[in-house]
């Protein structure tokens, strides 16, 4: 999958585009989903696990798209296409296209490193499509 079409095109056109723009940053959990978080029953407060996507200084509002995009395709059973389109829904478009570029840098990282099943090869060419979109 290191040769997806246009991926390479996309993310650069995505960096071009809104070089100057300015995003507020911070800490973003990266899988913010309802599986991974829990309330504890004694006090209320809320757990959070499986930190492994977090990042100190990533564009804020990501954890809210990518559960929405996660919420479609895993619960809701939407196609990747699908659910890309409905987290999207009213995005700004550099949201749609920061968003789209994570899941694309998810999935050809994970195909490089010898997941080509192909639901990994599917949401690679969703995201690549969704970038191209959100351009």
């Amino acid at each position: 999958m290191r040769d997806e079409p246009g991926l390479p095109e996309a993310v650069a056109a995505v960096a071009a585009l809104h070089a100057d723009a300015a995003l507020p940053v911070g800490l973003v959990h990266g899988d913010w989903v309802p599986w991974n978080q829990a309330r504890r029953r004694s006090t209320g407060e809320l757990v959070v696990w499986d930190w492994e996507y977090a990042d100190a200084c990533a564009p804020l509002g990501l954890d809210e798209v990518h559960a929405r995009y996660q919420v479609e395709r895993l619960l809701n059973g939407c196609s990747d296409e699908q659910a890309f389109a409905l987290a999207h829904r009213g995005l700004d478009p550099r949201q749609a296209a920061l968003h789209a570029a994570t899941v694309a840098s998810r999935r050809a990282r994970a195909s490089i490193l010898g997941a080509d099943d192909d639901a990994t090869v599917h949401e690679l060419r969703a995201a690549s499509a969704a970038l191209g979109a959100a351009l």
